[in-house]
């Protein structure tokens, strides 16, 4: 499974990093700083099991992320919202992420997420591959 990372140099981006580095470094992964290139990226194939995790700072870096959102949609998503109001909420729905968590936070429960789907993608693709 590959790993797509987008961060804005910034302190939760850093402390998103430190949460996420024991299992991102062991992994294939990708790291977008600016909004421009992670939108080219995301406009050339992705793998099917590519799962990225998206920090969304503030409110402005949240709105050129809804801007992607059509390539975001088919992807296992973990985004990363600058605040907990109903109304940031209810737009970070509308990519269809498989979590959602707050830039507020340690991140522990990104981490934990995102440990989750790579392990489950890695028993699945192996029961698959030996025929269990």
């Amino acid at each position: 499974m590959d790993l797509l990372f987008y961060a804005m140099e910034c302190p939760a981006g850093q402390r998103l990093w430190q949460a996420l580095s024991e299992i991102v470094l062991a992994r294939p992964i990708e790291i977008y700083r600016a909004i421009e290139s992670l939108a080219r990226r995301l406009r050339q194939p992705v793998n099917a099991d590519l799962v990225a995790v998206i920090l969304a700072a503030d409110d402005q870096e949240f709105a050129k992320i809804l801007d992607i959102g059509d390539f975001l949609r088919e992807l296992k998503t973990i985004i990363i919202l600058p605040d907990s109001r109903d109304e940031t909420v209810s737009r970070a729905y509308t990519l269809y992420p498989r979590f959602i968590s707050y830039a507020g936070g340690d991140f522990s429960d990104v981490a934990a997420v995102l440990n989750r789907m790579i392990n489950k993608n890695y028993f699945e693709t192996n029961t698959i591959a030996y025929g269990r």
